[in-house]
């Protein structure tokens, strides 16, 4: 929160107070209408806040003595500007105006007028929209362009919204609401200017003009460390998950008209009779269907009216299912840091309750996103000084070798006050935290990843535990190399000793293998999906169900080429890394792996 208070003696004075805000015209209307001969002379105060709605609050004064009464007081709804000299410093609406006769007289009236800037228009309106794996820039554009442009409200800047949002379900909720997600998952900020442009910027791109050190000009700097809301282990809880594309086949008796199916059914499913495809309709809503369901519920039943089934006759239910899923995800440098500072496990847990149905992905984003907002202790700088330019929502760099500090900082708050007139200081807050740009980089490196191809196939109750990142970056020299030039044999191109055939499209990593033992492979897992594909870079996230293994895990290894089957040691090794965990029966894995070109 950046917190501005301005004397308004100097308002009705112009140009009087000095060299800084109060030594330029200031101007102030309601409605198209200057209201300033009637400002009290008193304390005008302006709170604009990171990510909140910017407050201004101001008294005007009206009676008999007055030369020019008020025609038109301050109504809800009105536009208020606020200019000191050039610049433009409020732009919103009255939000409230509370009228107060002074003494006796019926005609001597105070107005105290609360005035919002613009995100209160999108504190009102309501988004009722869907996207899967879209940008958040798109995001933005399309809520811009759907409920914001009609408001007045114009596109400024945006930056630092590439990162894909695998899944967005806005049901109904406000525009603020669905910006402020936004600004998590990317590690950004967002706010409307007192002229009516939607911002969404990177925190990297808004700096102090100064920095603070040793020497700087400020006074009575304190030093705050605390632990409120640290997690180094994040349990996402009550979420329901979906299942990839379920196949379940059925054989009829002769006399059974309904089939239930191992999940809840949360989209309309294909059904055939012996591979011949039939209609669906929604049980109690459709009519004139062979077959009928309801949104979760497991049971596919035929209609009434359609021939009944043959002994032996085949019934096949394809369908998207959902799991109850609690998803776990550690930092584990985190805990390592605690446990040697405090001893015990170092582990500080903390459980978000999440309800809904969504992609796997969009739950472990969520728990990445509080673990990169909570995920360091603490720690909150506030100091004054007499040097203009800071504002909230700078990054501020800081090096006091005396509190051990040398990090970039996040100003949540200014407040600016006149001491006497002409002279004024600036009390400043700061904090360290997920705003600066080594977080915002480590976020977005962690961010990524597909819609689940295969998730959850055993169970209708789910630990998902994300492992650490598995990292290899390769030289020219390895061999096989996933990064080597694409070569296909031709009648002009053979295999030699030193020229061999390229790895085909997906057959780079095919199977994450699992040992119990360097050399003992115990079980492996197809990929299920290839997160990032470029020329310098192939990632790939594999998902260890419940039942596909239990037991003790020394290493994981990669396999790929067209050798490469769901056979244990089949197909090349390519790479092989250790990881001591014991996976029970109750919690699936996920396991990223990130491969990188070395060379150029």
């Amino acid at each position: 929160m950046n917190t501005k208070l301005f004397n308004t003696s100097a308002f009705n004075s112009p140009g009087t107070a000095g060299t800084d805000i109060g030594a330029d015209e200031v101007l102030l209307r309601i409605g198209g209408v200057r209201f300033l001969p009637w400002l009290v002379p008193e304390i005008m105060q302006l709170v604009d806040g990171i990510e909140e709605r910017s407050i201004l609050t101001f008294t005007l004064k009206d009676g008999p003595t007055h030369p020019n009464p008020i025609i038109s007081p301050p109504r809800p709804g009105q536009m208020v500007t606020l200019h000191i000299g050039s610049d433009r410093i409020f732009g919103g609406t009255v939000d409230s105006v509370e009228e107060n006769r002074l003494g006796m007289r019926a005609d001597a009236i105070e107005y105290k007028v609360t005035c919002t800037d613009w995100v209160a228009i999108c504190d009102r309106r309501r988004a009722a929209r869907s996207y899967v794996e879209k940008t958040a820039e798109y995001i933005i554009r399309d809520l811009h362009t759907t409920y914001l442009a009609d408001e007045g409200i114009t596109i400024g800047t945006i930056s630092g919204a590439d990162a894909i949002i695998h899944e967005a379900v806005l049901d109904y909720i406000t525009i603020t609401e669905a910006l402020d997600q936004l600004a998590l998952r990317t590690g950004c900020h967002w706010y409307i200017t007192p002229y009516k442009a939607l911002m969404f910027v990177e925190r990297t791109e808004f700096t102090a003009p100064w920095e603070l050190t040793a020497t700087a000009n400020v006074a009575n700097l304190s030093v705050r460390r605390h632990r409120e809301d640290y997690r180094n282990q994040q349990y996402i809880r009550g979420a329901r998950a979906e299942t990839a594309e379920q196949v379940e086949s059925f054989v009829a008796d002769g006399e059974q008209r309904t089939f239930n199916v191992g999940y809840p059914i949360m989209y309309a499913p294909t059904v055939t009779l012996n591979g011949i495809t039939e209609t669906v309709g929604i049980r109690g809503v459709d009519s004139g269907q062979r077959w009928y369901w309801a949104a979760d519920g497991t049971s596919i039943t035929r209609d009434s009216s359609a021939y009944d089934l043959s002994a032996d006759d085949v019934v096949e239910v394809t369908y998207i299912g959902a799991v109850d899923i609690m998803l776990r995800r550690r930092d584990e440098a985190e805990i390592t840091e605690r446990e040697a500072a405090e001893g015990g496990t170092g582990i500080y847990d903390n459980v978000y309750d999440l309800s809904g149905l969504y992609t796997f992905s969009a739950i472990l984003d969520t728990a990445t996103d509080l673990l990169r907002r909570y995920g360091e202790m603490g720690t909150t700088i506030t100091f004054d000084t007499y040097t203009t330019g800071l504002e909230a929502g700078q990054l501020l760099t800081a090096d006091l070798p005396e509190h051990d500090i040398d990090t970039t900082l996040l100003i949540v708050r200014v407040t600016m006050q006149e001491l006497v007139p002409g002279t004024y200081s600036w009390h400043v807050e700061a904090v360290d935290g997920e705003a600066v740009g080594g977080w915002v980089q480590w976020f977005r490196e962690m961010l990524g990843g597909p819609t689940m191809d295969r998730l959850f196939e055993n169970s209708t109750d789910v630990l998902a535990v994300a492992l650490p990142t598995f990292t290899k970056e390769w030289a020219e020299t390895d061999d096989p190399n996933i990064f080597a030039t694409k070569l296909a044999p031709s009648a002009s191109l053979a295999p030699d000793t030193d020229l061999r055939p390229s790895f085909a499209v997906n057959d780079e990593i095919k199977y994450l293998a699992i040992y119990n033992g360097e050399t003992h492979e115990v079980a492996r897992v197809q990929v299920t999906a290839w997160t990032v594909r470029t020329a310098t870079e192939l990632t790939t996230l594999s998902i260890i169900n419940q039942d596909d293994y239990v037991g003790p895990i020394t290493h994981f290894g990669w396999y790929g080429g067209d050798s490469a089957t769901a056979a244990v040691t089949t197909g090349l090794l390519l790479d092989k890394q250790p990881y001591d965990y014991t996976k029970t029966g109750l919690e699936a894995l996920l396991v990223t792996h990130q491969n990188t070109k070395g060379w150029t």
